[in-house]
C-alpha cells in the first residue's frame, strides 16, 4: 500500500471514481515531492554558493584594508537590519563565511562539492577537520549517503575517515582515500 493510499484510507474514494484514479494521484505526488527536492536542493546550492561569496568578499577587503572584529561586527548588523527575517548573519557565521572560502578557494572541486550538502554540514566539517582529504571524504559521504546533520557529527566524531582498509593492517590507503587524494592534486599519477 502506497503512502498516498495510506493518508487517504480514512477518507476512501467512492465507487464513482475511475479505477486509475489512485495510480495518477500517486504520480503527480510524485511529481510533486520530485520537484520540492530539486527546489531544496537550488536554494541551498545557491545559500552556500553566496555565503562563500560573502566569505570571499570580506577575505579580499581583509587582505587588503585592516578590515578587523569590528567592521565585520558592524556588516553583521548592517546585514541583519537590512535583512530582518533572514537568520544567519551573525558575525560568527560572517567569519565561517570566510573560513569557507578561505579552506577552499585553492580546491575547486570542493568549492562545487561543498554547495551540494547543507550549510549546517559545511559548518561542522569545516570546523571539525582539518585535513582537506578528511573534508573532501565527509562532504562526499554526506552527500552520497545523504547523512542527516547528527549522522555527520557522529561518523566523525568515531572517525570514519581513519577507518583502516582491512582489519590487522597498521596501515593502508583505503581505495577511495587514493582515488580522492589523485582528484585533489595530492598524488601525482605514475607514469
Amino acid at each position: 500500500m502506497s503512502d498516498v493510499v495510506k493518508i487517504l484510507d480514512g477518507k476512501r474514494m467512492d465507487k464513482t471514481m475511475p479505477e486509475d484514479y489512485e495510480p495518477v494521484l500517486e504520480t503527480i505526488v510524485s511529481k510533486i515531492k520530485a520537484a520540492q527536492a530539486r527546489a531544496i536542493r537550488a536554494v541551498n546550492f545557491e545559500l552556500v554558493t553566496v555565503c562563500r561569496d560573502i566569505g570571499q568578499i570580506i577575505y579580499e577587503k581583509q587582505s587588503r584594508v585592516e578590515w578587523g572584529t569590528s567592521i565585520v561586527e558592524r556588516l553583521a548588523e548592517d546585514l541583519r537590519n537590512l535583512f530582518p527575517r533572514t537568520k544567519g548573519f551573525s558575525s560568527r557565521n560572517l567569519w565561517i563565511m570566510r573560513d569557507l572560502y578561505v579552506s577552499y578557494r585553492d580546491h575547486e572541486k570542493l568549492q562545487t562539492l561543498s554547495a551540494e550538502i547543507s550549510w549546517s554540514h559545511n559548518v561542522a566539517i569545516l570546523s571539525k577537520c582539518q585535513d582537506q582529504l578528511e573534508r573532501a571524504f565527509y562532504i562526499r559521504m554526506s552527500k552520497r549517503s545523504r547523512w542527516s546533520y547528527r549522522t555527520l557529527l557522529n561518523q566523525i566524531e568515531n572517525k570514519a575517515f581513519e577507518a583502516p582498509a582491512a582489519p590487522g593492517l597498521k596501515f593502508r590507503a583505503p581505495p577511495w582515500h587514493i582515488q580522492l587524494s589523485k582528484l585533489l592534486g595530492y598524488i601525482r599519477p605514475l607514469a
